[in-house]
């Protein structure tokens, strides 16, 4: 795959070639993930034939061709005329925006409901399969906390989901565990949120999707800090953390995992340029205490890293170049 990247980074050179619209700041044709591969151009006649060139010499070179039934073309802001021509010269079918990657839908933009609609599909097949009916309540219970909602998490792991898509799976769930069925029904004689409780509050402990979705981002955190660098990694990311808050002149002190995990929620809905830099700084204390824990399990020698340093250095190297920063990070930075 190098050798395809470098030879189609050759087309930067070519004044025939013109690159895709979103593309050309960064002279960017393709991007290669696995055994998958993406390439981009304008949808011009000339263009596309220089491209599929390159790769055509490359399938030539080492063996490997297109599997026509695997592979699709996406077209933007072009005419029938347009995309048939180039479909001609490609020899690809047309695929339909967003494709899905992994499973997850694709897009620049917040996927709307529709575009999550195969979501819901999955976990109403999943309810709706002949062995769930012979379930009793616990049984139900734990076919949507384990099953259904392991699927919404992994979603929420890569993407926001809309609200209302939210709702329509916390709807089917409820008229499941009550009735046995998917169908949304009224049958519900104890109030959602109740169940969602813990048990010692009086719930049953169903994983309740309203809470925002900060808490799935955060949640990183939390396998992190038990997760074990440097003695108990509790004490290890607390005591970063503390560092980093300080040095933002921040008044808080970390406090159990709940409740900062609630502070931290209510910080980052703030509009205030406080709360930007706070939602980098969970950002980049997340990643730092993860890679520190990525030294320590594959042994690797890591004495002279200092965590909160490296912290409050990207910290500024990445805030620095918007003005509106500058003069609250020369505060921060002052001794």
């Amino acid at each position: 795959m190098e050798y395809l990247h470098k030879k189609l980074d050759g087309l930067s050179e070519n004044l025939d070639f013109n690159f895709h619209s979103k593309c050309e700041k960064l002279k960017l044709v393709d991007l290669s993930f696995a055994d998958n591969l993406l390439l981009f151009s304008m949808g011009d006649k000339v263009s596309v034939t220089m491209m599929m060139d390159i790769f055509s010499s490359f399938s030539l070179s080492i063996g490997l061709k297109v599997n026509p039934n695997k592979c699709y073309l996406y077209c933007g802001g072009m005419l029938e005329g347009e995309q048939e021509a180039i479909m001609k010269i490609t020899g690809l079918c047309k695929g339909n925006l967003p494709f899905r990657y992994l499973g997850i839908p694709l897009s620049s933009k917040k996927l709307s409901n529709n575009q999550c609609l195969v979501l819901v599909d999955c976990i109403v097949a999943k309810l709706s399969h002949w062995s769930s009916h012979m379930l009793s309540y616990a049984g139900r219970v734990q076919l949507v906390n384990r099953v259904s909602f392991g699927s919404v998490n992994y979603w929420l792991s890569c993407i926001p989901l809309p609200k209302g898509v939210i709702k329509c799976i916390e709807a089917k769930c409820r008229s499941f565990v009550w009735s046995g069925k998917s169908s949304i029904t009224r049958k519900a004689p104890v109030a959602w949120e109740k169940m969602c409780l813990p048990k010692n509050l009086g719930g049953i402990g169903i994983i309740n999707l309203q809470v925002p979705d900060e808490r799935l981002v955060l949640g990183l955190s939390e396998s992190l800090a038990k997760s074990g660098v440097e003695g108990p990694g509790v004490r290890y990311t607390k005591s970063v953390w503390e560092n980093v808050l300080r040095w933002m002149q921040v008044r808080h002190g970390p406090r159990g995992w709940n409740e900062e995990m609630a502070w931290l929620i209510k910080i980052c809905k703030s509009r205030k340029w406080r709360g930007h830099i706070v939602k980098m700084a969970i950002a980049e204390v997340i990643y730092e205490t993860w890679w520190d824990r990525n030294m320590v399990v594959h042994s690797i020698e890591n004495s002279n890293r200092d965590t909160t340093k490296r912290v409050i250095d990207n910290i500024v190297y990445r805030l620095w170049a918007y003005p509106k920063y500058r003069e609250k990070l020369d505060l921060m930075l002052m001794p």
